[in-house]
């Protein structure tokens, strides 16, 4: 309730009943809680708007979730997906772009699901994804390309890959601008400062070119989250539901000519979860819990 009056004059104050509508967390640098290569996401009570950050549908959320600070490397990837581990399982081929600081590409949304299963077994989680049997692809090169009687319970604790309003909440760092760190103009980079500025966020086409490849993670500035790389070097996968009749990706890679590929309400898709390409990868997340 607001009291507005005026306290100059013999004018009666009236009462306003106003409704707050809470924004997304802003969190100042020092406040960023960091663990085990991720972020805790402050979202619990507050919202954001998606799509168009200034008119788009409202999301509310109801739990606070760590996120991958960076996108997940190669070395932390065959870290978890190894034969010692899983028998059978066969790694992606990074010979063109072998780092382990580079991000896991050619890997398909299965692949991300497995590791996201066999981190959550690691580490004692409860399993977001269940299945009766992994399905193996015949080739040499390919791993993993289905799940037998696949399902998913985003209740659990354990690691799995963000839904949408997840994935594009952490990436706008609280910002409602078109592009995270700022750029809000329609036909921006208009200029060769602007082109500056989004080179010091994103690894995209034309700083890298198309034979360049992945770069190594968090090279690039963070947004206010803490987190690299959201823009830029390789699409990431997303998807975390049960309709499986498609599988999105968001945020942009190295092959990317249009800068609003950057954007954190972008999306890619639709692909086939056995989908693999040389600017592919993902992050991973998990809901906070006390």
């Amino acid at each position: 309730k607001c009291i507005v009056s005026n306290e100059g004059g013999a004018v009666a104050s009236n009462e306003v009943t106003l409704t707050v509508t809470p924004g997304p967390w802003v969190p100042q640098p020092e406040e960023l809680e960091r663990e085990n290569g991720m972020v805790l996401i402050r979202a619990d009570g507050y919202s954001f708007r998606m799509g168009d950050p200034i008119n788009g549908p409202r999301v509310d959320f109801s739990y606070d979730f760590w996120m991958s600070e960076a996108e997940i490397t190669q070395s932390e990837y065959t870290e978890i997906l190894n034969e010692d581990r899983i028998p059978n399982f066969t790694p992606p081929r990074w010979r063109e772009y072998n780092d382990n600081n580079k991000p896991a590409y050619q890997t398909t949304w299965y692949d991300a699901v497995l590791y996201c299963w066999a981190r959550s077994e690691e580490e004692g989680l409860e399993q977001v994804y269940s299945f009766d049997e992994i399905i193996w692809s015949t080739v040499s090169w390919s791993s993993v390309v289905g799940f037998e009687n696949l399902m998913i319970d985003t209740s659990k604790n354990g690691y799995r890959l963000p839904i949408g309003a997840e994935w594009e909440y952490a990436a706008r760092g609280g910002t409602n601008t078109r592009f995270s760190w700022g750029g809000n103009n329609r036909y921006y980079p208009a200029d060769s400062d602007d082109t500056t500025e989004v080179n010091e966020h994103a690894a995209w086409f034309y700083n890298s070119g198309f034979n360049h490849g992945p770069h190594i993670v968090r090279e690039r500035e963070p947004n206010n989250y803490g987190l690299y790389d959201m823009g830029g070097n390789v699409w990431e996968w997303y998807k975390t539901d049960d309709d499986f009749s498609g599988y999105n990706a968001r945020g942009g890679s190295w092959r990317s000519t249009d800068v609003t590929d950057l954007m954190p309400n972008s999306i890619n898709g639709s692909f086939t979860g056995g989908f693999r390409g040389d600017n592919f990868g993902f992050r991973v997340m998990r809901k906070a819990t006390d």
